[in-house]
């Protein structure tokens, strides 16, 4: 639901040429990999691939927790905020973080 919620929003933002890492390697492979089925999670899968496809250049991509510091550190923080949050400039903590590309 996560990852789902993530491309909605990304989405929304209007933006059209994105990378989306997630470290759920269960999660990325059955969006990667087309497989279908019937659940509850496929049903998930499916509305990932249609948001997917609605942008001009979307990679999803795996990447291990211990690989993905902003990421977790953005959860982690965001745990203790009272509402959702954006940032226009990236907030103090994660001013020095190591980025990957």
């Amino acid at each position: 639901m996560g990852f789902m919620e993530a491309l909605s929003w990304v989405k929304d933002l209007g933006l059209q040429n994105v990378v989306i890492e997630g470290d759920s390697k269960i999660v990325i492979d059955a969006i990667n990999l087309n497989v279908e089925g019937v659940s509850a999670f496929h049903d998930v899968i499916s509305t990932c691939r249609l948001l997917v496809s609605e942008f001009n250049n979307c990679s999803i991509l795996f990447a291990k927790r211990e690989a993905n510091i902003m990421a977790h550190t953005f959860a982690r923080v965001s745990r203790v905020h009272e509402s959702p949050s954006w940032w226009v400039n990236p907030p103090d903590f994660v001013v020095g973080l190591p980025v990957t590309f």
